[in-house]
């Protein structure tokens, strides 16, 4: 005869006598622990256990006791809903249950409830006379009853725990019209779930990491991976591929569906990180290039999905996958914009099928303003749906007041599709401008207006730069807008002095197309695009061929070849420092700052503490000039949400390097073995986003670290630690290879190439962390924002700017991207920005 499985015994340590376990005995702390931070670890690591359990023979207890686990943390962290419990329990127990003899591990946790004596040693309550038999049936009674009272008052308390639970969840709604639900089946981590033919397709669910999976007669299974945090909605709209020929009997989703989690502590198998790992790929799939160590994730294969718009009038484009580094990225070809009437069978489409209606609060457009860019991401393969479906959130968020979230839209179209980003910005400015009265709406004017007149300068579009000036400057005259009222002033009467010179160049424009050589027009178009835009290297040329003998004379020094040694680099930029001094102040303040980008190149290089002190006290009055020429300025939107872009390219060692030897070398960065070495990316994040790190470690036994803003601190994970431990670093002050992310026997072989994905996710003060290496989930963490901290010895001079580094090894960086989810990102220097 088998005994049945018991998994609170099994796992936990809980005999049957103490079931169903109080939050206290379920997390392994003593009865009425007081200290949150034993709480908390004690939760964090049962989770992380349990987590791992979720893979083996008994999923659905391992899913039954997590969840148990969740609900005792927000029980017993909670401080009102803790003593509440608290009195719940001495009501119960008067005398109080017994408390633990000793303190014990997490593994065998301290028994909460006394144990029954031996019959032997239990004094006897009764005289040792024969008693009457109806006194034993009495007492029988008694006891049961006793007994039946002490289990209903504890499957009470399971009760109210498990409705504290409901109080906090989160839920993924799924955007599927009715039409295509008959016959469909629907799945979450495996569990199958009714689909409504009618109405919203809603699942409640727990915070956490979860795999929603469909399917459809006559189309391949979709499936997304979600990370959910407490109280948060997650949209998901399916996408379907045709199928060559009829699957019969699919009952169930392929194994390709079974949600990842981490590997448990002591995994069965060693494979060393820097080899690839064997996974299944997801029929039908294309091929992708790949990195020569890690395996790549797989390429999704493009959806041939049901649309509104006929397929031969826009066909799709293919696409690398979002989230492979390519050696070789080349920009897309831009498409053109889709139809009117295209674009309103579309709009009509999404109407019926998003339930639309009329909005009008700044939350509710919003709001749709989010769901249509999310939407948007997943219609990647849908040039025609995606392209109205941004055009509409460009629209509504510029309603709702959210100019950041519009622009960044508009910065998606333009580089996806024939559009003017100008004009689409302008007139996202103006939409805002002309209804703004409260001052948080008129100050996202001025900051938006203030990066636009910059681009539209540098895209020689100054008559839209005017117009908007024109326009925000009267959002200001409202009686909310004093604040702005002087800063906004004066950019426009920047706007306004370069008119003549607008004009100017227009009209030698023109006249340089008849005569190239005409010295007088040379000087005008040399002027705008050095001096205005900043554009030097369109520019020179020009000024080269003008009537200004000074400047033309540098221009051709320059033009014959860039100096070599500092000494030579250092007169380069004297030679343009002097020539400013004797010069109007437009044109002063574009000269200097041109000297300046030679004295920072020289400023790495020279020895002399002489040249050193004079190239730093004219970097510094330079500074003092204020607003650099538009081209000089990183771009509006550099970092639209949703595109990797490279952050490694642009650094430069001597001005980014915390600790360590750190040296370009053959586009890789590289780092000699030091203790801690560390340096920062020169681009500062706020949000939610996605980083990509490739590396090689060249020698040593040590970790590598990446280090990552979380909330107004960072955060780091260690790989390759001493024992081939990794985890996330500090966890509530405890380092990486002692806290719940800690991962064992997670070897990382020198010479082999290794990739790294850190996906952060933020929402209020709490953060998620997930962790990949390979294409394989290693670890993950999910909490308060202010439990993760770094330590001294890795901290950074800003917390806000992501970070690589190695203790006590040598390695090479070849790659770091990053890809915003939402809030934002920003070139630390004005020269990052500059590819």
């Amino acid at each position: 005869m088998s005994i049945p499985f018991d998994p609170y015994y099994t796992w936990l340590g809980i005999p049957p006598e103490e079931q169903p376990p109080t939050c206290y005995r379920l997390l392994g702390v003593r009865l009425f622990e007081e200290n949150l931070d034993v709480i908390e670890n004690a939760a964090n690591a049962r989770a992380n256990y349990l987590g791992g359990l979720q893979s083996g023979e008994h999923p659905a207890e391992a899913r039954r006791l997590l969840e148990e686990v969740r609900a005792a943390r927000i029980e017993l962290l909670d401080s009102g809903r803790k003593a509440q419990y608290d009195q719940q329990i001495r009501q119960c127990f008067p005398a109080g249950p017994a408390a633990p003899q000793s303190r014990a591990s997490l593994e065998a946790p301290p028994v909460c409830f006394p144990k029954k004596a031996p019959a032997a040693a239990q004094p006897s309550a009764f005289p040792s006379e024969p008693i009457p038999a109806r006194i034993y049936l009495l007492r029988a009674f008694a006891v049961g009853a006793a007994a039946a009272g002490a289990l209903l008052l504890l499957a009470l308390l399971g009760w109210l725990r498990q409705g504290n639970l409901a109080r906090e969840r989160a839920a993924i709604v799924l955007l599927w019209p009715e039409s295509q639900r008959e016959g469909a089946e629907m799945r979450l981590d495996q569990q199958l779930r009714p689909v409504p033919p009618t109405g919203a397709v809603e699942i409640a669910c727990e915070p956490g990491r979860h795999r929603i999976s469909v399917m459809r007669p006559g189309f391949a299974p979709y499936e997304q991976v979600v990370t959910l945090l407490p109280d948060q909605t997650e949209s998901v709209r399916p996408t379907w591929i045709a199928e060559t020929k009829q699957v019969e009997g699919r009952k169930k989703p392929p194994e390709s569906l079974q949600p990842p989690t981490a590997p448990p502590e002591q995994p069965p198998t060693e494979r060393p990180v820097g080899e690839s790992a064997a996974i299944t790929p997801k029929p039908p799939q294309a091929a992708a290039p790949a990195l020569p160590g890690p395996k790549p994730r797989p390429v999704e294969p493009p959806p041939m999905v049901e649309s509104s718009a006929p397929a031969a009038e826009t066909p799709p484009q293919t696409r690398p996958e979002p989230g492979m580094i390519s050696s070789s990225p080349s920009q897309p070809q831009r498409l053109p914009q889709p139809s009117v009437d295209i674009q309103n069978r579309i709009a009509e489409d999404l109407k019926e099928t998003l339930r639309t209606g009329a909005t009008s609060s700044a939350e509710e457009n919003l709001q749709r303003a989010r769901q249509w860019i999310e939407l948007a991401d997943q219609a990647k393969e849908r040039p025609n749906e995606r392209y109205v479906l941004l055009r509409r959130a460009t629209e509504l968020a510029a309603r709702a007041g959210d100019l950041d979230l519009a622009v960044a839209a508009v910065e998606t179209l333009a580089t996806e599709f024939e559009v003017d980003a100008i004009e689409l910005k302008a007139d996202a400015i103006s939409t805002l401008a002309a209804q703004a009265t409260e001052e948080k709406a008129i100050g996202a004017v001025v900051k938006q207006v203030d990066r636009f007149i910059d681009e539209a300068v540098a895209g020689s579009r100054l008559e839209i730069a005017s117009r908007v000036a024109d326009e925000a400057y009267q959002a200001c005259m409202r009686s909310q807008g004093k604040p702005f009222r002087k800063p906004m002033y004066d950019r426009r009467a920047e706007v306004q002095r370069l008119q003549p010179v607008w004009q100017q160049f227009q009209e030698q424009s023109a006249r340089l197309a008849e005569k190239p050589d005409d010295p007088e027009a040379n000087l005008a178009v040399g002027r705008w695009y050095c001096l205005v835009q900043g554009d030097w290297a369109r520019g020179l040329p020009h000024l080269a061929k003008g009537s200004d003998a000074e400047l033309s004379n540098l221009a051709r020094k320059e033009l014959a070849g860039p100096p070599v040694s500092p000494e030579e680099t250092i007169a380069m930029g004297d030679a343009w420092w002097d020539a400013a001094q004797s010069r109007s102040d437009e044109d002063k303040s574009g000269l200097m700052r041109h000297a300046g980008t030679w004295y920072e190149q020289a400023r790495l290089k020279v020895a002399s503490s002489l040249q050193q002190t004079k190239l730093t006290k004219r970097l510094e009055e330079i500074a003092k000039l204020g607003r650099a020429p538009a081209v000089e300025k990183p771009p509006a939107a550099e970092f639209p949400q949703g595109r990797w872009v490279d952050v490694m390219s642009r650094v430069a060692p001597g001005l980014d390097s915390v600790a360590g030897n750190w040296q370009q070398v053959q586009g890789a960065l590289t780092v000699t073995p030091a203790k801690a070495s560390r340096l920062m990316l020169p681009v500062q994040v706020k949000g939610s986003y996605d980083l990509q790190v490739e590396f090689v470690r060249l020698e040593g036994d040590d970790s590598v670290a990446i280090l990552f803003p979380v909330g107004s601190e960072s955060g780091a994970f260690h790989l390759g630690m001493t024992g081939q431990a990794a985890g996330l670093a500090r966890i509530d002050g405890r380092l990486a290879n002692s806290n719940p992310t800690t991962r064992r026997r997670v070897p990382l072989v020198n010479n082999q190439r290794c990739l790294v994905e850190i996906s952060v996710r933020t929402q209020a003060d709490q953060v998620g962390i997930q962790v990949s290496v390979n294409g394989t989930p290693l670890t993950g963490w999910m909490g308060r924002a202010g439990s993760v901290t770094t330590g001294p010895s890795w901290r950074l001079l800003d917390p806000g700017r992501l970070g690589l580094g190695g203790n006590n090894v040598a390695v090479a960086f070849h790659a770091a991207k990053l890809r915003m989810v939402s809030g934002e990102a920003a070139w630390v220097r004005a020269d990052s920005a500059r590819p």
